[in-house]
């Protein structure tokens, strides 16, 4: 399977050419591979039209696609989805990311071994390195395996097949217009913008138990720059990418792949706690996000609750899920039975949270870094 590269662009000329020249410098099979260049209708494109017809594809046919009429995102993004139907497959790539040399080859060995999965939404090219829902920095548990499955949405780089984006489409025709408030979900979700086509793509794969397909080194990055969705420039979402082409990936069965939730919870935990806490059901909150945990006895949380303890684990190893697999003794991490209520640890969890994700930040670079922080915000306000 050739995958069709689209790269998805409004009016910011820059951030589609350099785009643009980190696919043109990546490795690809064959010079047969098409490269749509998908563009939103703009009052003024600042260049863009003229960037995309000056732009030389060396791969294969170059497209350039254009609308008579603005769509937006969710209607561009949606558009771009359905042309699976014509090519059997796209990698999606909006136009604030860089790719890596080695994103195609990534993308065509992942299809070839997951292609017949059900349970499979899409490859993801984007590895997160930051939960964004929490607010703290996320690392997969390491296996001998070089990805993981996560039911938290990418767009910042992936690729659907016809079949996968079909039993998305069918289910979001059913669903448009009519989301309503998800329990299940980050609350954040619940309130982007009615232009997120994320906002859907989150409620299917969680309702419907799918998961991406995620490389632990990451093919793509996010520079966030200021753009429609974005009002400020900044780094928290460029994470590493693999700078090579030729790397053999050792893809993990789904029968043994490490599971992450949408909410950035290792559903693998589980089967480390004791047999009768599992039959009884236990939800995972390491996050400490206050997520929904109305369907289950048991709740593993770094929060300081009013349920008997169970049993306890200390913030140590990294990332925290270890600290379950290991059984590391301590407090910071508490196993709650909430049919027993009880009086809130009186141990401050939350005080060793801070300090295991501020590591190597001294309290000194701290306060520096939120007094620059106030004086270029108050700076910003009174330019207004």
């Amino acid at each position: 399977m050739k995958p069709a590269i689209i790269t998805v662009g409004y009016n910011r000329e820059d951030a589609l050419k350099r785009l643009l020249e980190s696919v043109n410098r990546a490795w690809f099979p064959s010079q047969d591979i098409p490269l749509i260049i998908s563009l939103d209708k703009a009052k003024e494109d600042h260049g863009v039209m003229e960037l995309a017809k000056e732009f030389s594809w060396e791969h294969g046919e170059k497209i350039i696609r254009t609308f008579e009429t603005r769509q937006g995102l969710r209607k561009h993004i949606l558009s771009c989805g359905d042309l699976t139907n014509e090519y059997g497959a796209v990698i999606v790539l909006e136009d604030d990311l860089v790719v890596s040399p080695g994103f195609y080859q990534y993308v065509t060995d992942a299809l070839d071994y997951y292609q017949d999965r059900e349970d499979i939404a899409g490859i993801a090219l984007y590895s997160h390195e930051w939960n964004g829902y929490a607010g703290r920095f996320f690392q997969p548990i390491a296996d001998s395996y070089d990805t993981y499955l996560g039911q938290f949405g990418i767009s910042w780089g992936q690729c659907w097949t016809k079949k996968s984006w079909t039993k998305f489409k069918e289910w979001y025709n059913r669903r448009e217009g009519n989301l309503g408030f998800n329990e299940q979900i980050p609350a954040s979700i619940n309130l982007w913008s009615e232009q997120s086509w994320g906002k859907y793509f989150n409620n299917y794969i969680t309702e419907e138990n799918k998961y991406y397909v995620i490389p632990r080194i990451s093919l793509s990055t996010n520079c966030s720059e200021v753009g429609q969705h974005a009002r400020e420039f900044n780094n928290d979402h460029q994470v590493r990418l693999l700078h090579t082409h030729n790397f053999k990936y050792r893809f993990a069965p789904m029968e043994e792949a490490c599971r992450y939730d949408i909410f950035f919870e290792n559903q693998n935990l589980k089967s480390f706690l004791p047999d009768e806490i599992q039959a009884a059901g236990v939800d995972i909150d390491l996050n400490g996000t206050g997520r929904n945990t109305k369907g289950s006895r048991y709740l593993l949380s770094t929060l300081e609750l009013p349920y008997q303890v169970i049993s306890s684990f200390g913030i140590k190893l990294r990332p925290m899920d270890m600290n379950i697999i290991y059984h590391v003794p301590g407090e910071g991490i508490f196993l709650y039975d909430k049919e027993q209520k009880a009086d809130a640890p009186a141990y401050d969890s939350q005080s060793d949270v801070i300090r295991y994700e501020l590591r190597g930040m001294s309290n000194k670079m701290l306060l520096r870094y939120l007094m620059r922080i106030m004086k270029t915000r108050i700076k910003a306000r009174v330019k207004k």
